[in-house]
Order: C-alpha cells, then sequence, then structure tokens
C-alpha cells in the first residue's frame, strides 16, 4: 500500500533551471547523505513537482505461493 506521506511537493526553485519532467516520468533526486533516491512525477503547479517517492509497485498485490517442508 503506498504511503501518502510521500507523495511531496518539490518546489520549482528547488530544481535546476529549465528543468522539466512529464507526468509519469522517473526522475533522480539527491538525498541527504549523498544518496540518490527515485521519484515519480505525479503533478505538476506553476511553482512545484508533486513527485511520489513511493517504491513504483507499492499500490500492486502481491501473491506467494509457498510449501512447507518441515515443521519441528
Amino acid at each position: 500500500m503506498p504511503d501518502p506521506e510521500l507523495i511531496r511537493d518539490v518546489p520549482r526553485a528547488d530544481l535546476p533551471d529549465g528543468f522539466t519532467a512529464a507526468r509519469g516520468e522517473v526522475v533522480l533526486f539527491d538525498a541527504p547523505g549523498g544518496q540518490q533516491t527515485a521519484g515519480t512525477v505525479v503533478g505538476e503547479t506553476a511553482d512545484a513537482l508533486r513527485v511520489d517517492f513511493n517504491h513504483p509497485l507499492s499500490s500492486r498485490g502481491l501473491r506467494l505461493r509457498v510449501q512447507v517442508l518441515a515443521v519441528d
């Protein structure tokens, strides 16, 4: 299940000059500590990009098939 707190508005002032991204595009962002994190552009306003930092598969169901081999 996606975490709604991971959908953030990134101010355009924090983006490089002339930066453009289309809805659905995955963009890399520098995170504190020098790491990079990916986010999917889900919308935009004149002042910000709305970016979803949830894992792309977070809204998909997961079905597992397991076989118990032993019980002690």
